[in-house]
Order: structure tokens, then sequence, then C-alpha cells
């Protein structure tokens, strides 16, 4: 009896973590730490940014808007600003969906144990969380990449080129982190069907 009230909370859970991971939702209302910290950084960088356009704008008064010099080093800092509130707002968005996934396959993990040491066969879905560890693993570097990229625009020769580079990487990061999510998603359900093998017992 106490074994199939085990298996009864073991699916409640496993049903309410499939239902809190939204398959396409990249954020949510609950904030991470890894995604405030990466939204506080964004506010750092774009303050920054702003008073380089503000030093930027009074030399040019100064110069009576003579200076074409000034003008570009105004204009660029603008987009600066720009370029850094986008991406503090991605990485923001991005660590946040990292963080949840992340949280979520720890917790699977764990019922996978319980499963395990109940008698079930829980082979298949270790090997789905390492392969969601692994994508986001990947997924982190994809964006750092992007990151990076992004942040290269303002400088660039060719900015339009520049930009459609960083955005292609930009959307192979989204990939990739989509690709954990759904895998976790499966991993989910695999893991409720053991449990409801279990309870049939």
């Amino acid at each position: 009896m106490h074994e199939h009230r085990a298996m009864r909370t073991i699916s409640v859970l496993l049903l309410v973590a499939m239902i809190g991971l939204p398959v396409f939702a990249i954020a949510g209302p609950k904030q991470s730490d890894a995604a405030r910290s990466a939204k506080q950084g964004a506010k750092q960088a774009a303050k920054q940014a702003k008073e380089v356009a503000k030093v930027a704008a009074k030399k040019e008064r100064a110069a009576g808007g003579k200076s074409n010099q000034a003008a570009k080093a105004a204009k660029q800092a603008r987009l600066t600003t720009r370029v850094q509130q986008a991406i503090g707002n991605r990485e923001a968005r991005f660590a946040g969906a990292h963080s949840r996934i992340s949280e979520k396959t720890t917790k699977l993990e764990s019922i996978a144990s319980t499963l395990e040491q109940a008698g079930a066969d829980v082979s298949g879905v270790r090997s789905s969380v390492d392969s969601v560890r692994a994508k986001l693993a990947e997924a982190k570097v994809e964006e750092e990449a992007a990151s990076g990229l992004m942040r290269g625009v303002p400088l660039a020769t060719n900015r339009r080129a520049a930009f459609a580079a960083a955005k292609a990487q930009a959307r192979t990061a989204r990939e990739t982190l989509n690709e954990a999510r759904v895998e976790l998603r499966n991993a989910i359900l695999a893991l409720r069907s053991i449990a409801n093998g279990l309870k049939s017992r």
C-alpha cells in the first residue's frame, strides 16, 4: 500500500513537472539568479554606453556641429547602447530558460533514482538526461559566441553582414536550447510511463 502511494506521488510530481515545461516558451514569470544577474549586467553596460554617447554628443556640440568625426562617434555610441541593451535582454531570457531546464533535469534525475530503487529500468531516461545536459552546455557556448558577434556589430566595416552573422549564431543557440527542452519533455513522459507501469504491478 505504501508503495502504491509512493508511485502515485511520483506520478503527480512528474505531471506537474511536465505541465510546468512549455516546449516553446523561453521566458517565464519567475526569474532565476542567472537571469537577474544577466539583466543587472545589461543595465550596467547600457548605462556605460549611454555615458559614452553623452560625452560624444557633448564633444559634437562643443565643435558647433561641424565635426564629422564627433558626429560619427555619437552615432556609433548610440548604436552601441542599443546593441548592449539587446544583448542584455537576450542574455537574461537565455539564462532564465537555461536555468529552468537545468533545474528540471536535476529533479527528473532524482525521481528516476527513486523509481530505480523501486525496481524500474530507467537507463533510457538517464541517457536522455545526459543528452539534455550536453545540449545545455552546447547552447551556452553558442549563446556566448552570439553575444560576442553582436558586440562587434557597431565597429564592423559591414554592419549589415556582421548583424546577420550574429543573428544566425543566436538562432543556432536558441535551436539547441529548444532541442534540450524537447529532450527533457520526452524524458519526463517516458519516466511517467515507467511510474505508471510500476503502479499497476
